[in-house]
């Protein structure tokens, strides 16, 4: 029986070529977008859970203030050993640090590479498959390395990496020099979809020789990424509360003089892996948002697709009326009927999943250079067969059901009835489904005109520092000759400034609570401040202005004083600032002056308390040139020429200060660029979608249409009695989509600290253009119907 089902829907489909070829299109491309987009959202879901232990792999994270939202991902080195001691709940622990990039040379190849410090431990916590060269120990030395699979064959193309040696040097901030290095594990590549970066492993006991001896009893010094897996059955928020007791027994009470309350509301939380970069450690969403956006996105455009194929055959119901209640004379059950025309739309869904998953593949890497992801269609990963069995069910349930059940419904009398709609209900669904396609596709493009104003406003906002022209990169050997080195650049043609500092000015990280000043009081003792070394005339070659102050000398006294920001003597309540002392870092320095506020973080965060000095222990490791206007290359090509003298064995790798814009942005960026990519698919499946029910409608009303057009109705009013039922259905689409789209707009706003406005004029653009394109696309079938010849219409019975 299903055997004949298959044939007679087979036949049916070949019967009506045009509109299966059309129908088959229709949802091939918009099952495109709904396959790209859950292998996107199953890759953001899927963070982490390729180790075996993730369900029970946590990472330490501290907050220094247990009511706030503030969270330092980095914790100090010695709660490591100290925990593993003491909790019995945990089965294993492993600190990791990231390297600065290294070079690796080998004749005349020569690679740059980042990488990690870890204990032996992290082989356990992430289990990735290994070859050791002695006793599955990743580290059989303290000299030893671990290499990557790719890494190891780019290095070692003939083969055998395992024992081979290989020199290289530590840190070039310090000048550790270069070392020999064993190589004591080959590991898997680091899965891209993982907390996990880099092409190779050091010993953490190595740290010790770049940051001191002390290192790993220093309890003040949160640098350390580290893992604990926790056995079986343990509560991760207990085993986060005994490492809060473990901190603060370190420190004493709080009321302790010395302590001066810095960990009186200290606490560590325990955040599975499995989550770090789709919500806080208190659970509160922050990437995920975008999954949900996306994931939105995705349902919106297979609903549309689903909605235009119920609406496509359900235009063609009056024409197959008179079949199904042959049909049904001849003895066809309801129940026959109904499988028959489920079976009819399956196949329709099949075929256009194969040529979706083709399609997929083929339009695959651009996506993945889109959301800049590595997503794969994997035939042996049952995800991707998951996928397609969830995508062809959906499609099957929601616009495979309706026809299935009108078709085998209704009585002979209606059946035989050819020219009207047997159900009244229908109409209605038909409208509903209107008014939800255009509702959400108004919904989309107000959010994407509101993400590309936002976007454009981020761009052209004053930080407060002047990027343009201005270029960074690591000084390496400049370093220990930059006076030299910055003199003979400040003297080169097209440079009209040059600078260092210890961090990147888009993003500066390093935060102390080492500061005190006369009236502290103790609700600051949780006051932290970012903290920057830099050269004397960081400022002027930036642009960023004195509020007050004349700031540093150029004179040997500039070592004991220090520039604040607006933002700093706010919250430390000084009057005055300018010539007051503090003690910074356990040194009395002078304010020298009181910077205006500037952005050194993206929109998103409010502008903190900074300080600026001259070295103090930070090493000026990152170089900025200003180049003079339109002389961009003269500064570039001496620069490099320069370069060469003092690092020949490394090559200049320096960015623009206004391109750090992707970067710092990329997420919004790339939910800019995908929503406006859906949207306008959605706004195409929309069209479509309209199109087919004027169609709908011209077929119901042909003879109408032939009688008005004898009876002398012009063309104009043949299409108005065509369009005006669903126009009115779109002005209603666009009020209630109006509300919806101002909330959902306004809480993504909220995410950014400066922001820009919700004008009207996006809401008044996005309900124009949603018209204009829905008379554009229903126009054209209108006219088309209102000068067909009467007659036709008149004579035709079918």
């Amino acid at each position: 029986m299903i055997r004949q089902h298959i044939k007679y829907a087979i036949r049916s489909l070949k019967k009506d070529k045009k509109s299966s070829i059309f129908l088959i299109s229709g949802l091939s491309i918009s099952l495109v977008a709904v396959l790209l987009i859950a292998l996107w959202v199953t890759d953001e879901l899927t963070f982490n859970r390729m180790f075996s232990k993730s369900g029970r792999t946590y990472q330490l994270v501290a907050s220094f203030d247990s009511q706030s939202d503030q969270f330092i991902h980095s914790t100090p080195a010695p709660i490591a050993t100290v925990a593993a001691a003491e909790i019995p709940a945990i089965e294993a622990v492993c600190r990791t640090q990231r390297s600065r990039m290294t070079t690796f040379v080998r004749g005349t190849s020569q690679f740059d590479e980042n990488g990690l410090f870890a204990d032996p431990s992290f082989l356990q916590v992430f289990d990735l498959p290994a070859t050791y060269l002695h006793n599955d120990t990743p580290f059989s030395q303290v000299q030893s390395i671990v290499l990557t699979k790719t890494f190891a064959s780019k290095f070692f193309p003939e083969g055998n990496a395992l024992g081979q040696t290989i020199e290289l040097e530590l840190d070039w901030i310090v000048r550790s020099g270069k070392e020999p290095f064993v190589v004591s594990a080959i590991v898997d590549d680091f899965p891209e979809n993982s907390s996990l970066k880099g092409s190779f492993i050091l010993p953490y006991t190595l740290l010790k020789r770049i940051k001191g001896e002390n290192y790993e009893a220093e309890w003040g010094n949160f640098q350390n990424d580290i893992f604990i897996v926790l056995k079986d059955g343990h509560n991760p928020s207990t085993v986060a509360r005994q490492f809060t007791d473990i901190q603060q027994q370190q420190f004493g009470p709080a009321e302790e003089p010395g302590q001066n309350g810095l960990y009186a509301d200290f606490a560590y939380y325990l955040q599975n892996i499995e989550t770090l970069h789709l919500y806080n450690p208190k659970g509160k969403q922050q990437g995920m948002l975008l999954v949900y956006s996306v994931l939105g996105l995705g349902l919106v455009i297979l609903a549309i697709s689903c909605s235009n194929y119920v609406s496509l055959v359900t235009a063609k119901a009056t024409k197959r009326g008179k079949e199904i209640s042959l049909r049904k004379i001849v003895g066809a059950s309801k129940k026959h009927l109904f499988i028959q025309y489920l079976l009819e739309s399956g196949l329709i869904f099949g075929v256009a999943l194969l040529c979706a998953m083709v399609l997929t593949y083929l339009t695959l890497p651009f996506f993945n250079e889109l959301t800049e992801k590595n997503l794969k269609i994997d035939v042996r990963s049952y995800e991707v067969y998951l996928i397609g069995a969830v995508t062809f069910l959906s499609t099957l349930l929601l616009a495979g059901m309706y026809p299935a059940l009108l078709f085998s419904s209704n009585k002979l009398v209606q059946l035989i009835k050819s020219g009207r709609d047997p159900h009244s209900a229908s109409q209605k669904v038909r409208k509903a489904l209107v008014i939800v396609q255009f509702t959400s596709t108004i919904i989309l493009i107000t959010g994407t005109l509101v993400f590309q104003k936002q976007i454009q406003f981020m761009r052209q906002k004053d930080l407060g520092y002047s990027k343009e022209n201005v270029f960074l990169f690591e000084q390496k050997n400049f370093l220990p000759h930059y006076d030299a080195v910055r003199s003979e650049l400040e003297r080169q043609p097209g440079i009209a400034g040059v600078t260092a500092a210890s961090s990147d000015v888009t993003d500066f990280g390093s935060e102390t609570a080492d500061i005190d000043w006369k009236g502290k009081s103790s609700k600051q003792s949780n006051f932290f401040i970012t903290q920057v070394g830099v050269d004397r005339n960081f400022t002027q070659v930036l642009g960023i202005s004195l509020a007050s102050g004349e700031g540093f000398s150029g004179t040997a006294a500039d070592s004991s004083k220090i520039l604040l920001n607006e933002q700093a003597i706010q919250e430390m309540g000084l009057a005055d600032p300018v010539g007051q002392t503090i003690t910074f870092r356990g040194k009395t320095m002078t304010i020298a002056g009181v910077m205006k506020n500037f952005n050194f973080k993206d929109l998103k965060t409010e502008i903190k308390p900074c300080a600026f000095f001259l070295g103090n222990g930070f090493a000026l490791g990152g170089m900025y040139v200003k180049a003079q206007p339109n002389k961009i290359d003269e500064a570039l090509v001496a620069v490099q020429t320069l370069w060469r003298k003092y690092n020949p064995e490394h090559p200049l790798r320096y960015h623009f200060l206004d391109e750090a814009f992707a970067i710092i942005y990329k997420e919004d960026l790339l939910s800019a660029k995908l929503i406006s990519i859906f949207s306008l698919l959605a706004i195409v499946l929309s069209c479509t979608g309209l199109a087919s029910l004027i169609l709908f409608s011209t077929e119901l009303k042909v003879k109408e249409i032939g009688i008005r057009k004898t009876l002398g109705a012009s063309v104009q009013s043949i299409i108005l009695l065509l369009t005006k039922e669903y126009m009115r259905l779109i002005v209603l689409s666009i009020v209630v989509a109006f509300p919806i789209a101002w909330l959902l707009a306004n809480r993504w706003l909220e995410n950014y600290v400066y922001r820009t406005t919700l004008d009207w004029w996006i809401f008044l653009l996005s309900g124009a253009a949603i018209i204009a394109l829905a008379l554009l696309s229903a126009t054209k079938i209108a006219i088309q119907a209102a000068r067909a010849n009467p007659v036709h219409a008149l004579k035709n019975d079918d």
